[in-house]
């Protein structure tokens, strides 16, 4: 018997509706893309991650030691260990003539270089600090110019020559002969 609440505008519209599964190779292809990019930033961020905790813990301990004048509160390697986040290697690096013992602390990366080197005195304690990039300095004030400036230097503007030597003449370029046509 034929159902009475089946007509056939409804059952093409429903094979219309059904959209077409997608090729599992290609589920396959996309997903893993999207798994080894998460894999790689989850690397890059541990990575940058434990050195900028580290070093942030290390330099305030620092500060905090040099503020306070005492040296009793000297940190030690040992110490040090607590401030370590994300499991760093270390290893270590035997003094060679007036050098110091050092340690040197790398975090895995794929694309950086993350490393920081502790200077240690000969009893274990951490003199300093050393990383292959310097911290940010903000940038410096320029000192406005004044009229009445008396210490001698030459300033900008003032004689023919700059300071520190001559100026090459430029060159002028010739000026083209202009010829009217007839």
């Amino acid at each position: 018997m034929i159902d009475p609440t089946e007509t056939p505008s409804n059952t093409s519209s429903q094979t219309a509706s059904a959209k077409p599964s997608r090729n599992p190779l290609e589920k396959l292809v996309v997903w893993g893309a999207i798994a080894i990019g998460l894999i790689i930033v989850g690397i890059e961020a541990r990575g940058k991650l434990g050195y900028d905790q580290t070093l942030s813990g290390l330099s305030q301990k620092m500060k905090e030691i040099d503020e306070s004048g005492e040296d009793s509160q000297a940190l030690t390697y040992d110490s040090a260990q607590s401030y370590f986040k994300f499991g760093p290697t270390v290893s270590d690096e035997e003094p060679v003539g007036n050098l110091r013992k050092s340690r040197t602390m790398e975090w895995f990366s794929l694309a950086k270089e993350y490393k920081m080197k502790l200077i240690l005195d000969d009893d274990g304690t951490l003199l300093f600090v050393e990383t292959s990039k310097p911290p940010e300095e903000p940038e410096p004030e320029m000192i406005p110019e004044t009229e009445e400036d008396d210490d001698g230097m030459v300033e900008p503007g003032e004689g023919d020559t700059p300071p520190g030597g001559e100026v090459a003449e430029e060159e002028k370029p010739e000026k083209e002969s202009t010829t009217e046509d007839e």
